[in-house]
């Protein structure tokens, strides 16, 4: 209340921040941590009402989004190096990769990680809209209108489907598989479902 956010918001940033207040609070008062919100839940609905032959594309896309999310996805590379002795630009080395198009931007595998994490949010959101219709919990409260044209796309067995291979990804990036081939893999399965 002291921060001037409506319940909807609160509850949002609360889930974004996985119960931690202070954490929820940050975001609550950055004003990049909205316009990143846009951009994952515009992402989502993309995807989810893409062609087969735009995969390659939304998987560039995805490596792109995943490297300009920094209000959301704060990877913790300070703290990391000075807990072990490295410079934040080795820890950032180690942890990256070069996109496949071969362009100067680099993806951490934490960065990329989160936004499959934030894309799952999205599509699990979808979901319980889809079984429960509008008396459903979702986190992104504010895009429910848009939401519930997008989880009409898909049956609630289609949603399940495309969650567990969002799991999948994110196994995948956790088992330091290539991010372009991951990305690839992800958009083409769930563009094709």
């Amino acid at each position: 209340a002291k921060i001037g956010l409506e319940t909807v918001q609160a509850e949002m940033f609360s889930a974004y921040s996985e119960g931690r207040a202070g954490m929820a609070i940050r975001l609550a008062k950055s004003s990049e941590v909205q316009q990143d919100i846009e951009k994952i839940v515009s992402f989502s609905e993309t995807m989810i009402g893409a062609e087969s032959l735009q995969s390659l594309l939304l998987s560039e896309q995805m490596r792109k989004l995943a490297g300009g999310l920094a209000s959301l996805l704060d990877t913790g590379d300070a703290k990391t190096a000075s807990e072990t002795g490295t410079s934040k630009a080795n820890a950032k080395a180690t942890d990256s990769e070069e996109t496949e198009s071969g362009a100067k931007e680099k993806v951490g595998r934490r960065q990329l990680g989160g936004v499959i994490e934030l894309i799952a949010g999205v599509y699990l959101d979808c979901l319980a809209i889809r079984l429960c219709g509008s008396e459903a919990r979702i986190v992104h409260t504010q895009y429910r209108k848009r939401l519930e044209l997008c989880c009409q796309r898909f049956t609630p067995v289609q949603w399940q489907e495309a969650l567990t291979i969002l799991l999948s990804a994110r196994r995948k990036v956790d088992q330091n598989i290539g991010i372009g081939m991951v990305t690839d893999w992800l958009a083409v399965r769930l563009v094709n479902l």
